[in-house]
């Protein structure tokens, strides 16, 4: 009885093996190589071995990130290589500097200094940096006589609080002219981002569980975002009930009411008294310290691509911005007209095409240009 039971589990676990390894064929052959991270300190030298010299092969992005009792930051003097971008699918090399940003090193002040602060849309990991706006802004200033320096401290994965306390920890201290805060619907917290952990060796050589991995991962923080998205949800499904709207109105508003814990929060009235106490001591800072403020509202896809026009976050924003006396650009209306002429605009709900990058960048251009002194 013991043989037979013991061939009984040698067969089902060689099923399960050959099933394994059909399965990794099958990835293998009609699923594309999924996103691959190595981080890296600058100046890493692969024949020494000492302890600032980390090299790290992972399907995530974790350990491009610290966290600070502040929240989110880049890691410091770090060189990142992302192969096959989950988004973009292009090899991106990401350099962080002392002050970790994705940036050059910032010397000595020789024209105008515009600081982008914002999220994972200004980090743009997904995009060689040359392809960014905030980098293709400073290109278009430079191409056209005007000595402009931009600065990207994007960080993914960031809220308007954490984008406060990136400005003044670090921001001030480079001494921008202009500081243009890039704002997307879920600034009122920290943006809900993936964080998705190493696959321990020997899986990481497997793209069928680097794929399920990835999978687990964006499940779990899904799941976290839905327990964090029961109190003021029912006061936003009344009001959007209330107003009604044609068919595809009332469908949007449902997959606004799906994304409470993400953008769709941006429809609530109780998210928003975070965001104006924000503006409001960046405001402060800026009279302080002599710098100009400046607001790019960024919008999410369905926004864009809507048959009508849905807009109430931004008229709140706008509302906002008048009464603490800060120009505002809203990008929605630019990208509406640019997405009628089948302009590839979204890579996924809110993050940029290289196209719509650029778009981005020349309506940013003339917008700063438009305020300079």
């Amino acid at each position: 009885m013991q043989k037979e039971t013991r061939i009984k589990l040698a067969l089902a676990g060689a099923s399960v093996v050959m099933t394994l390894i059909i399965l990794e064929g099958m990835v293998q052959v009609f699923l594309s190589a999924p996103q691959t991270v190595r981080v890296r300190s600058k100046g890493f030298n692969p024949t020494q071995s000492a302890p600032d010299q980390v090299v790290e092969n992972h399907p995530g992005q974790s350990s491009i990130y610290v966290h600070t009792p502040t929240g989110g930051r880049l890691r410091p003097n770090t060189h990142v290589t992302i192969e096959n971008h989950r988004l973009s699918g292009k090899r991106v090399e990401i350099e962080t500097n002392s002050l970790g940003y994705r940036n050059r090193e910032i010397g000595e002040k020789r024209g105008r200094r515009i600081l982008f602060l914002g999220d994972s849309i200004t980090f743009s990991d997904y995009l060689p940096d040359a392809e960014t706006f905030v980098r293709q802004v400073e290109k278009m200033a430079r191409e056209s006589g005007q000595n402009w320096e931009t600065v990207n401290a994007g960080v993914g994965a960031i809220g308007l609080e954490n984008e406060l306390a990136i400005l003044m920890e670090t921001g001030i201290s480079i001494d921008p002219d202009v500081v243009v805060v890039c704002w997307y619907l879920n600034d009122f917290h920290a943006s809900p981002g993936v964080r998705i952990q190493r696959l321990p060796w020997p899986f990481d050589l497997s793209r069928l569980a680097t794929h399920v991995w990835w999978l687990y991962n964006r499940a779990i923080a899904s799941a976290d975002r839905r327990l964090g998205a029961k109190g003021g949800r029912d006061a936003l499904a009344d009001s959007l009930s209330a107003r009604g709207g044609t068919p595809e109105q009332v469908a949007f508003d449902n997959v606004i009411l799906s994304a409470y814990p993400d953008w769709g929060g941006a429809w609530a009235k109780e998210t928003w008294p975070v965001q104006a106490t924000a503006f409001e001591r960046m405001r402060d800072l800026a009279s302080t310290h002599g710098f100009q403020l400046s607001v790019v509202a960024f919008p999410v896809r369905g926004q864009v691509e809507a048959s009508f026009v849905e807009d109430l976050p931004q008229r709140r924003l706008k509302v906002l911005m008048a009464d603490l006396d800060l120009p505002l650009l809203d990008l929605l209306p630019v990208l509406r007209g640019a997405y009628t002429r089948s302009i590839p605009l979204f890579l996924d709900h809110c993050h940029h095409t290289a196209e719509g990058s650029e778009l981005i960048a020349t309506t940013i251009h003339d917008f700063l240009v438009a305020r300079a002194p």
